[in-house]
């Protein structure tokens, strides 16, 4: 195992170009990159038609350096693009290429282990805009092994990575399965097509964003700490990311059991981050204000709130509605108090919750069953980590 410095195997690459036809626009995330027009595209806020993008290109390290955090790094499997120029991007040194399999370098530099390590050097007072620049980041120092051994580990690493794949599509055609179910049942509420009896803004049939004192007393009581990272985009909570804490303080969003949680800032709330709050300590759970907090009148079901929330159609219009500087735009909670849609009624609405339910039991055995593939590969990238990886093939 020989140490590097990242500064002396990777390259800031500083190329920019103005938005054309000649360069896909695409965005990032910890998942990859993707098309702007894939998911939520900002296009229409940004009014200088002149404005600078940074030049990505096949086989980049590239990370958000706001929302490393979030774990928003990646490499570039997708090719020539271009991006925000918030965004860093790095290319492997040409006199690195016969020493270095990116893809390997990548698995380390994507790690929990590896991001938690270089947050140490997070720059900034507000937790949101809290930074790492490129300057600490090539500072830091990984083991490697010779190339031999980097491409028989991404071999099979590549191949856990499949299985890990297969499973996440057969989660997401579940998780389409119930939206399309939704639609099915409930119409387009917008316009309340399906004419429900009731037509009213949300703010009229849920709490938004309750206080503390609206809870039970929580003093000296141990509560439920959920933060950001434990929130999947598919209304998950890995309670593994949760912890119980009786030193409440304050400047936190607080919630109870079957709160909705909306994630209100970018890019948490463009990838679907959202979950019912479940299995809460006391009842009662508090977060960052990343979140924001809707409560269900007796007129509503959580589930089905919550898979109102998950819609495009309305994370869109929330996205249209955002506010504050270009790298932390969040929802502001009156957007969501002022959403005026139809009102199916409360049976209905459970029949809805029941379906969900049925469907949640057979994605537990699915993230069962992906979940040994990620320890698999968790105890692999452990072994890289320390460098006591051997592997066979």
């Amino acid at each position: 195992m020989k140490a590097y410095k990242l500064k002396d195997i990777l390259l800031d690459r500083k190329i920019y170009a103005t938005k054309d036809d000649i360069y896909p626009h695409v965005t990032l995330s910890k998942e990859g990159i993707y098309d702007k027009n894939e998911r939520y595209d900002r296009d229409f806020l940004v009014k200088d038609k002149d404005k600078k993008y940074k030049i990505t290109k096949i086989n980049d390290i590239c990370y958000n350096p706001a929302n490393l955090k979030f774990g928003v790094i990646c490499l570039n499997e997708y090719g020539t693009a271009i991006f925000s120029p918030i965004y860093i991007t790095f290319e492997l040194r040409e006199e690195m290429k016969e020493k270095i399999n990116i893809k390997y370098l990548s698995y380390i530099l994507t790690s929990k282990n590896f991001i938690e390590k270089v947050r140490k050097y997070e720059q900034g007072t507000v937790y949101e805009r809290m930074a790492v620049g490129p300057k600490d980041f090539l500072n830091m120092k990984v083991k490697l092994p010779n190339k031999e051994e980097q491409d028989k580990i991404v071999k099979i690493l590549k191949n856990v990575d499949c299985i890990i794949n297969q499973y996440e599509k057969l989660l997401k055609e579940k998780d389409e399965f119930i939206r399309s179910q939704f639609v099915e049942m409930f119409g387009d509420l917008k316009i309340n097509d399906k004419h429900w009896e009731k037509f009213d803004k949300l703010g009229n049939v849920c709490i938004l964003n309750p206080k503390k004192s609206e809870l039970i007393s929580i003093d000296n009581m141990e509560i439920s700490f959920i933060p950001m990272q434990a929130v999947s985009e598919n209304g998950n909570i890995d309670l593994s990311e949760t912890k119980l804490i009786n030193d409440v303080k304050t400047g936190f969003t607080y919630f109870a059991e079957n709160d909705v949680l909306f994630a209100k800032i970018t890019p948490c709330m463009e990838n679907g981050k959202g979950a019912v709050a479940k299995n809460l300590k006391n009842g009662i759970g508090f977060g960052s204000t990343e979140f924001h907090v809707i409560r269900p009148k007796k007129v509503i079901n959580s589930i089905w709130l919550y898979t109102l929330t998950s819609l495009s159609s309305f994370r869109i219009e929330a996205q249209m509605h955002m506010t504050g500087s270009a790298g932390q735009k969040r929802v502001p909670i009156k957007f969501i108090d002022g959403y005026k849609i139809g009102i199916p009624p409360i049976e209905l609405q459970n029949q809805f919750a029941e379906i969900v339910k049925q469907i949640d039991k057979q994605k537990l055995l699915l993230e069962q069953q992906k979940q040994n593939y990620i320890n698999l590969k968790k105890g692999l990238m452990q072994q890289l980590l320390t460098g006591k990886v051997r592997v066979k093939i």
